[in-house]
């Protein structure tokens, strides 16, 4: 049986203007893919003695936000490495944050059970930064008794009280920095965990 080790959190600080931005571009990539018919992911084969010792590590909303997720590509090419070819693929070109005159492109990798949204830079030798993962399968988790399938109050009990709470999502902001927005996103049916969303700070 799994073991929580449950750390009181520090006070939390009102979310940021960007959170939103992240979260809607998220939601476009996402809803614009449709259905498709998933295949199984590649397996990610953990040691067995490894997950015991995951699971019994101390657990905050810190740690959750900078651990949680044990995928750790950062780029297209180590997403394909670690879970091979995903099910479909969407790109977006955007103007370039600091210069307009500069076109960047956000790829969205899809599989059966994880999206990953990736941004490239439009500059010459720029690579791969990641911005988003969302999860909804326990496999990907570091915590899964906080994951797919567990209770709104068992998350909220265990990471304190979330910046944004309804019947359909809890969100936390507490990530490494309080300068940069890395918002949490627990999406809820039936207040139960149904994904689990991190967002990478992106400039």
């Amino acid at each position: 049986m799994e073991r929580i080790w449950i750390v009181v959190p520090e006070p939390m600080r009102k979310a940021p203007t960007r959170t939103a931005t992240t979260l809607a571009l998220a939601c476009t990539l996402l809803a614009a893919c449709g259905k498709r018919t998933p295949q199984q992911p590649a397996a990610l084969d953990p040691e067995p003695s490894r997950i015991t010792e995951v699971a019994a590590e101390p657990v905050d909303c810190h740690a959750y936000t900078e651990r949680g997720l044990l995928v750790r590509a950062e780029s297209r090419q180590a997403f394909r490495a670690a879970l091979g070819e995903p099910d479909s693929v969407r790109t977006e070109t955007v103007p370039n944050r600091h210069d307009p005159a500069v076109t960047d492109t956000v790829v969205a990798l899809y599989y059966a059970d994880l999206t990953a949204i990736v941004w490239k830079p439009g500059y010459p030798e720029a690579r791969d930064l990641l911005e988003y993962v969302e999860v909804r399968d326990n496999r990907y988790l570091r915590w899964p008794a906080l994951g797919i399938g567990a209770r709104a109050r068992d998350v909220i009990a265990v990471l304190g009280e979330p910046v944004e709470q309804s019947p359909t999502r809890l969100v936390f902001l507490c990530g490494p920095s309080e300068a940069v927005e890395e918002p949490l996103v627990f999406e809820l049916r039936a207040g139960r965990v149904r994904s689990v969303a991190f967002s990478r700070y992106v400039d």
